[in-house]
């Protein structure tokens, strides 16, 4: 083969993989780079602001098991303390309160109601794995970012239309992601800040808005551990009411 040929062949081979990157490709991306150790527990500063400015701060625990498991629970103030919400799985979820006397379990449409007036849904916090209810096509590549639209799938009850989602090439993290239901824009989310903590990728901060009442809702970490051992077993009903 004469020099030139082996240089384009081997050009070819090494920018294929760029060249076949699809939007599936990246939402497995995002989720693999989010979820990659076995367990997580970290401890987020939550911060609910109103359109006039007032605002009020939690302290939040999130604990996961991969992207599958995930509880949820506030720590303080005391008003809220003990509030919890439980992830087994996408279509199982909990929510528990100190104030009532059983576990509720969540139903498809609530899925896509506020967490405890936060502009977070409970679908938004339990996982990472886009590619479950939604099919995704990219629209856009730029130098820094990928632009991907996002439309449910036939069978998911999602709360909206379609989500349009910026991914960051170097870190495969989304930096924004606008929710859209039949009236338009309803949310806009973005990433504050994506550290390494433990050799792991993680998000330092996110940031909600409600792009209709200018309801807003900051979630900054404040501590997080990886890989200590956490079993299946915790993630259980019988847990999230300690």
């Amino acid at each position: 083969m004469k020099p030139l040929a082996i240089t384009l062949t081997l050009f070819i081979f090494i920018c294929a993989p760029a060249l076949a990157i699809t939007a599936q490709g990246i939402l497995d991306k995002i989720s693999d780079t989010l979820t990659g150790a076995d367990d997580m527990t970290a401890v987020y500063k939550i911060t609910v602001t109103d359109a006039d400015g007032s605002s009020q701060t939690s302290t939040i625990k999130i604990q996961s098991l991969g992207d599958e498991k995930r509880m949820i629970k506030y720590t303080s103030p005391s008003s809220v303390k003990g509030i919890g919400f439980l992830v087994l799985g996408e279509d199982e979820m909990y929510f528990y309160s100190p104030s009532r006397a059983d576990v509720r379990r969540i139903a498809g449409h609530a899925r896509n109601e506020g967490f405890h007036n936060t502009d977070f849904s409970y679908a938004d916090l339990a996982s990472y794995d886009y590619s479950a209810d939604y099919t995704a096509e990219l629209v856009e590549t730029t130098d820094a970012q990928y632009k991907l639209k996002l439309v449910p799938k036939s069978d998911a009850d999602t709360g909206y239309s379609s989500l349009y989602m910026w991914v960051n090439r170097d870190t495969w993290v989304f930096d924004r992601i606008d929710f859209y239901d039949s009236s338009g824009l309803a949310k806009r989310m973005t990433t504050g800040s994506v550290e390494v903590r433990d050799g792991y990728t993680t998000l330092g901060a996110l940031l909600m808005v409600n792009q209709r009442t200018e309801h807003q809702t900051r979630i900054t970490i404040s501590s997080v551990e990886y890989d200590t051992g956490l079993e299946s077993s915790f993630f259980s009903q019988r847990e999230l009411k300690k």
